[in-house]
């Protein structure tokens, strides 16, 4: 075959899959993002998120993170004067598409310690306030190290107060593990910086109470069981600065790496953690139910009747029945910011996984896109995760299932819909014993008695019953068959 006709022939392949990826990545974000104000165009998917990978380069060297094991997740150079120059341009492109961002999330490692981080909210800040680019929000998930530095701290500060002026809200999701098990599994790798001492944890509560800010600690396998201790070091801290027990959102870590051993223990931390909520509310059994599943939302509206939740247990459970998945893959563009790579997400930035890229010209300059491997973006953006990913679509916890995690798949199973049979065992088992815990305090039988048609999430719990009662079909059998076992062995 003529070498000119292959390359004729790969010039028109290239332009079809561009072509794709804009289409698909243009029905997902691109028309969302250019209606004004937070309301979807009829017939849109809702607005999604833009999230910025700033960088792999992190001061703590946490046991769980994918960032410390897995460098191909940012292969390419971070040279902070790059980035700098990659988010103006990404910000430029924004700004003259007319988007409108419902919130901007700066991901990465740890930066925020450093003047670097500074410099890139002041990048931000120039957008909205000189290009009159709409921001309602941005996220930004740290360590809190800058804390460690009271400089550093006030600066940050001063920041927030300068967003809020404008009108954007700069939220900062608090990211530690909690004293008892932080130098256990969240080690500091940089010599220099000070130690996480009682001051420290005073500082950042006090500046999380300033602020309003949460907490989302991670419960990792390995430090399971340390956390009845840690749980109550947590209460004690949220006690001492008068701040509400709903500011710690819990999660566990889906790694590949939960043993029988680890889940025991899990389930431990759970069944205190149910005997906790129960006592907090004096045996007040519908003060229970609310904070176990959220009952009292009866209707679909902004003032809904949460009231003073414990921690942890209103996140416990999931909603797979709509066919998304349980993180933010189907709900932010994930940019990565040394190459302006468009990934599925931070745990899936793998070049193999990689949308496509944002070309440039010689100035820098964002005209386009160039496809990578759009068929991903199909199957993560477009399609029902329930049927998409294998083992899903026969599992009878799918309905209330957060799901394995993509990037944790590509890891332990060189591919992104193979589920790592290790976190299907510990999502099976969690929920039975959610399951059997919501039984033993007769929460069961009172969904079944008074849920009604007008409560906002009615088709969701009555999905959640069903799955319960698969559990005890599937258990009344196994006895069943244990029994003619016994009688005919």
């Amino acid at each position: 075959m003529d070498n000119q006709l292959i390359q004729n022939n790969r010039i028109s392949f290239q332009e079809e899959q561009d072509q794709l990826l804009q289409m698909v990545l243009h029905e997902r974000f691109f028309y969302p993002w250019g209606v004004s104000g937070y309301d979807t165009p009829e017939g849109a998917m809702p607005k999604g998120s833009l999230e910025v990978f700033v960088t792999s380069v992190c001061n703590q060297k946490c046991e769980y993170c994918y960032l410390q094991r897995f460098p191909n997740l940012y292969p390419v150079p971070q040279n902070p004067e790059l980035l700098k120059k990659n988010l103006r341009a990404l910000l430029d492109y924004v700004c003259d598409n007319r988007w409108y961002l419902p919130n901007l999330d700066l991901f990465g490692g740890e930066t925020w310690h450093t003047p670097f981080g500074l410099e890139l909210l002041d990048i931000v800040y120039e957008y909205i306030t000189q290009r009159g680019m709409p921001l309602p929000s941005i996220t930004i998930p740290t360590n809190a190290s800058f804390c460690l530095y009271p400089k550093q701290m006030a600066e940050m500060q001063n920041r927030i107060d300068r967003f809020r002026e404008c009108g954007t809200d700069l939220k900062i999701s608090i990211s530690i593990d909690g004293k008892v098990v932080e130098d256990i599994e969240r080690p500091i790798i940089d010599s220099s910086m000070p130690p996480r001492d009682d001051a420290f944890y005073d500082r950042v509560f006090a500046f999380a109470k300033h602020n309003g800010y949460g907490f989302h600690p991670m419960l990792a396998a390995k430090s399971a069981k340390y956390w009845i201790e840690n749980y109550k070091w947590w209460v004690s801290m949220l006690r001492k600065f008068d701040m509400s027990l709903d500011s710690l959102m819990l999660l566990e870590v889906r790694n590949g790496d939960w043993e029988e051993e680890d889940i025991a223990e899990y389930e431990k931390f759970v069944r205190y953690l149910t005997e906790e909520t129960y006592r907090y509310h004096d045996g007040d059994f519908l003060q229970f139910m609310n904070d176990m599943l959220l009952i009292n939302q009866l209707y679909d509206s902004h003032d809904l009747l949460w009231g003073d939740n414990t921690s942890y247990m209103p996140h416990i459970f999931g909603d797979g029945s709509k066919g998304l998945y349980g993180c933010t893959i189907q709900t932010h563009m994930t940019v990565r910011l040394g190459d302006l790579a468009i990934a599925p997400c931070h745990r899936t930035a793998y070049d193999k996984y990689v949308y496509g890229h944002f070309t440039q010209d010689e100035n820098g300059k964002i005209t386009g896109l160039r496809a990578n491997n759009p068929q991903m973006a199909i199957n993560i953006l477009m399609l029902d995760s329930r049927y998409s990913v294998l083992g899903c679509d026969s599992c009878k916890f799918q309905p209330i299932c957060l799901g394995t995690c993509k990037g944790q798949s590509i890891e332990s199973q060189q591919d992104p819909f193979h589920n790592d049979p290790k976190v299907c065992n510990f999502l099976r088992k969690k929920y039975t014993l959610m399951f059997k815990i919501l039984e033993e305090y007769g929460t069961i039988t009172w969904l079944k008695e008074n849920m009604t048609k007008y409560h906002s999430d009615y088709e969701s719990y009555q999905k959640f019953l069903q799955v319960w009662d698969k559990i005890v079909e599937e258990e009344k059998y196994e006895r069943l068959g244990e029994f003619r076992q016994n009688i005919f062995s």
